[in-house]
């Protein structure tokens, strides 16, 4: 594992991307015009797309990267799921997620420790300062409310915040794991907005989909005001242009600086 973690200096050197020749990847899926989708009875045109990398650094890259990821988060030969379930609620690598108990209790309990379908995660982020002890400001103006102190280094993190209730852990992000976010997003130029185009990724989550627990993601939304994904869907149709809509700003987990 890497003993070095990506720094706000680093994010900050890499510059903004052009348009790329599409060659640098291979398109496998998508996107799909709303001429097609009507043929087969999809609702709205599909902008998304599913690329195979062809830069020759990528699987060196990769390898780095899957490098942070302990053995121990891995199914074993024999497992069965409650076996994994337990093995997964002992590891202090994964993020100490909580969910409602059978997915609609009021209570809380630890995702890692039972065999539910959600994927299991483990979320990294640029560090964006150094300090021995909370307070002051951090980068761009944000509280250390915004940006809290990792607990056991006191380091300043661009995390991503939970609910309360469901409250994740966010750590230094492996230079490694830095290294195979810039790779990929310079892979992808062609494809992206000039939105996305302007900064290089600075957070990431991965997460670990495990066959024995039948892991998946529900349908849901990610701090998007209810009204506003029936409003796109809608506009959609009609407009297929028309940019996804801002997160809601009333929702206080919503971190402007995290767009990737």
């Amino acid at each position: 594992m890497s003993d070095r973690c990506a720094t706000r200096s680093d994010w900050l050197k890499i510059a903004p991307l052009r348009p790329r020749d599409p060659s640098e990847c291979k398109t496998e899926w998508g996107p799909f015009s709303r001429e097609f989708t009507e043929r087969i009875g999809a609702p709205a045109p599909v902008r998304s797309v599913l690329i195979r990398p062809a830069t020759p650094d990528v699987e060196h890259v990769v390898e780095q990267a899957l490098g942070e990821v302990p053995s121990d988060v891995y199914p074993r030969p024999g497992e069965d799921a409650t076996e994994l379930a337990q093995r997964l609620g002992q590891s202090k690598w994964l993020d100490d997620t909580r969910v409602k108990k059978d997915g609609c209790r009021k209570q809380r309990v630890r995702l890692n420790e039972k065999d539910y379908p959600q994927p299991r995660r483990k979320t990294w982020s640029i560090l964006l300062k150094d300090c021995s002890a909370a307070g002051g400001t951090a980068v761009g103006g944000h509280s250390a409310g915004h940006h809290p102190a990792h607990p056991a280094t006191g380091r300043w993190l661009l995390a991503f915040r939970s609910p309360p209730k469901e409250t994740e852990s966010c750590e230094p992000m492996p230079s490694s794991v830095f290294d195979l976010g810039v790779v990929l997003w310079r892979v992808a130029a062609a494809h992206l907005s000039e939105a996305s185009r302007a900064t290089a990724p600075n957070h990431c989550q991965l997460m670990l989909y495990y066959t024995l627990f039948k892991s998946k993601i529900q349908p849901h939304r990610d701090f998007y005001a209810g009204a506003l994904g029936g409003d796109y869907l809608e506009e959609q149709c009609e407009h297929p242009d028309v940019p996804l809509p801002p997160p809601c700003r009333h929702d206080p987990m919503h971190c402007s600086m995290c767009r990737h």
